[in-house]
């Protein structure tokens, strides 16, 4: 059996689906049930498996081969991106695959060497996923006076199960004319709403504005690898003599102006995507690079 794992890059919260194998129909299947139960999903970015690629081109196709106009209206409101990540570079896909070994060291203290059956896997996967949920993701204080740190089952679930905050008195008293009280469910609904409203502050000021400081790099920065450089592309399956020499064509910046993507051609004239941490140029293009400015000061020199 395999696991299909959807976590989201908002909150953090994971959704586990068990299949039966890492075909392309399966794939379908697990997107489906994980749509139907999370239609507000509008993007999906996942690693470059052969399923999840001919998942994507057929369902691109299926959508491109609608004739019907209140079909193809209906599609379009409902159209869900999906990216994948740069080739070689499973660390951008740093947000699932650190749940992937969460699941993973669960699951091994969970089942250790038994044999089950298949709806006994998939229960316990089901139980690990809503235990993964209820893990914080802000500070959890020491005093027990703070309040409980955020967790993914916060936001996904409404709170915990044991929440005083989350639950509401079951409204059975009556008026004198027979009906309910309506100052009673006002103030059940502004009780409801200021909790979710407190979440979404906490949620914001203590994970959120967090991640800022969080992804700050510092040190020396390498000198960025320019167009038409000649590049040795990395691979550790392969001793650096063998590694191939490869020319970068194009540079992708990100949301945040630094590149980390580029488009090289190999020796047979093919073209693909590489994360700038396989690329390694040049002594020689970096020798060129570092003379051309002195070259050019000295010619200004000589014309003046």
């Amino acid at each position: 059996m395999y696991v299909a794992l959807f976590v989201c890059t908002a909150t953090r919260g994971v959704h586990f689906e068990v299949v039966q194998s890492m075909s392309t129909i399966q794939t379908h299947l697990a997107l489906r049930r994980f749509l139907s139960l999370y239609p507000a999903c509008s993007k999906f970015i996942s690693d470059n498996a052969k399923s999840f690629i001919k998942a994507a081109t057929e369902i691109k196709a299926v959508f491109n081969s609608c004739r019907d106009e209140r079909v193809r209206s209906l599609l379009a409101e409902r159209r869900i991106d999906w990216d994948f990540i740069c080739p070689r570079a499973p660390w951008r896909g740093g947000m699932y695959e650190r749940l992937v070994g969460t699941f993973k060291r669960a699951l091994v203290k969970t089942l250790g060497s038994s044999y089950i059956s298949f709806e006994e896997f998939r229960t316990i996967v089901a139980e690990l996923g809503s235990v993964i949920n209820d893990r914080p993701i802000t500070h959890a204080s020491t005093d027990v006076d703070a309040p409980t740190a955020l967790t993914p089952g916060h936001l996904l679930r409404g709170g915990p199960p044991t929440a005083t905050l989350a639950s509401v008195e079951p409204l059975n008293r009556l008026g004198p004319n027979g009906r309910v009280d309506g100052k009673e469910l006002r103030d059940a609904q502004k009780m409801k709403t200021s909790y979710f409203r407190s979440l979404s502050v906490r949620w914001y000021r203590e994970y959120i504005l967090m991640l800022r400081s969080a992804n700050l790099t510092s040190g020396h920065e390498a000198e960025p690898i320019q167009i038409n450089d000649v590049c040795l592309l990395k691979d550790d399956n392969l001793p650096r003599v063998r590694w191939v020499l490869v020319r970068v064509l194009d540079a992708h910046p990100g949301r945040d102006g630094l590149v980390r993507t580029y488009t090289v051609r190999f020796e047979n004239g093919t073209t693909s995507r590489r994360p700038a941490q396989l690329l390694i140029p040049l002594e020689e293009t970096l020798e060129e690079r570092r003379s051309v400015p002195l070259q050019s000061a000295e010619n200004s020199e000589n014309v003046n």
